[in-house]
């Protein structure tokens, strides 16, 4: 894990510790979380690691059940005639979630996003949709979803589908980690473009 995401991974584990009774904001539970990745292509000629905070507020019931606010700073690696090069960039976005039960122990969920990447190259504005099955085992929940992501400015390049597949395991009732494994192909092509590995940790207030 990079030095530099260290203060913000034990700032939540601090909040974690210290944060027990539920607290409400616009009728929901406020959540933070953060996300730390690591991509790869498949001959390693490009390496990205990246970090997101998102916070958020949840709600139960209600046509929507989950609104965030996703905050990325990235920082890439990408080999040309032998020779590293180094880029960074940032990506803001809103994401909606909707949930479905099926039965008691598996959900069906939705997730939409909108968003704007800021690289040093060139600005896009993208977006994604997500269906997904959750089921809950003993010990921990299973995720297996589906994203198509797509530029929506005219950019190429951004346009790609994906899949993800990983646990989740409640550490308490405030507190949750998650690990996801995520491969990409570009959507025109269907050419294996990536494969990333996640871990999100999440604080529920």
């Amino acid at each position: 894990m990079k030095k530099r995401y260290m203060p913000v991974f034990l700032l939540m584990l601090i909040s974690a510790g210290t944060v027990y009774a539920d607290v409400t904001l616009y009728g929901g539970q406020p959540r933070l979380a953060v996300e730390f990745e690591h991509e790869e292509a498949p001959d390693h000629s490009e390496i990205s690691h990246s970090v997101t905070l998102v916070p958020g507020i949840r709600w139960n019931h209600g046509f929507i059940n989950q609104v965030e606010l996703l905050l990325q700073a990235e920082r890439e690696r990408e080999k040309e005639d032998g020779v590293w090069h180094k880029e960074s960039g940032r990506k803001v976005a809103i994401r909606l979630r909707k949930d479905f039960t099926v039965t008691g122990n598996l959900r069906v969920t939705a997730r939409a996003l909108l968003g704007r990447a800021f690289n040093e190259g060139i600005d896009y504005t993208y977006a994604y949709f997500e269906p997904a099955m959750k089921y809950r085992f003993r010990y921990f929940d299973f995720t297996a979803g589906v994203r198509a992501v797509r530029a929506i400015d005219g950019s190429d390049g951004h346009d790609a589908n994906k899949i993800r597949l990983g646990p989740s395991f409640d550490i308490n009732q405030h507190n949750e980690i998650e690990f996801r494994w995520v491969r990409s192909w570009d959507a025109h092509s269907g050419k294996h473009e990536s494969d990333a590995y996640i871990m999100e940790y999440t604080t529920k207030f």
